[in-house]
């Protein structure tokens, strides 16, 4: 509970408008349900291990649907029109985001190996979960929008956050050279 209540404050002061931040919720609640679907219809069951999917559905799904839905206020800006800024929205983000959503997988994907069947449905449901993030940012979210009428005028303050900025202090070759000799240690 902790977690949600600090999301939606963290969203709430990034988006600023509380249809949109429903919009991203319900979204990510469609998710974890087609998750359990697909979960029961494969394994016909859940173990301990692999109810963590909800988490991961949670935590890495609000990372397609809020920039998605970013963007889109902010194509709205300037084109008005969902279904125009939708497939403006769409194009500039959606191969991105399709990368993230692929490489996220096939890294849950990786956990198939394993013996530890926990792990390894765990793996396949995740993965499942990121598609099925994407799809829904790209779908789900456009439709949002238009049923809810949200207008770029109707969300507060529609200027982006000030957040502060750092200049580079020291040229990027010394940044680079610290790096790697802090990745030695490390390593």
């Amino acid at each position: 509970m902790f977690s949600v209540i600090m999301l939606v404050i963290i969203l709430g002061l990034g988006m600023r408008s509380k249809l949109v931040l429903l919009g991203v919720f319900i979204m990510l609640a469609l998710g974890v349900v087609f998750s359990i679907a697909f979960t029961l219809v494969m394994f016909e069951q859940f173990n301990t291990l692999s109810l963590v999917f909800v988490i991961m559905v949670f935590g890495l799904g609000i990372d397609f649907a809020v920039p998605f839905s970013l963007r889109l206020m902010e194509v709205m800006k300037t084109h008005p029109e969902v279904s125009e800024a939708t497939y403006i929205t769409t194009k500039d983000t959606g191969a991105a985001l399709g990368i993230c959503a692929v490489t996220t997988a096939l890294a849950f994907l990786s956990f198939l190996p394993t013996e530890y069947t926990g792990l390894a449905e765990l793996g396949v449901i995740s993965a499942f979960g990121m598609v099925m993030a994407y799809v829904l940012s790209l779908t789900f979210m456009p439709a949002w929008f238009v049923i809810c009428k949200i207008k770029v005028e109707n969300i507060k303050n529609t200027k982006s956050l000030a957040l502060p900025t750092i200049k580079m202090a020291y040229p990027a070759r010394t940044i680079l050279c610290v790096s790697a000799v802090l990745f030695v240690v490390a390593l």
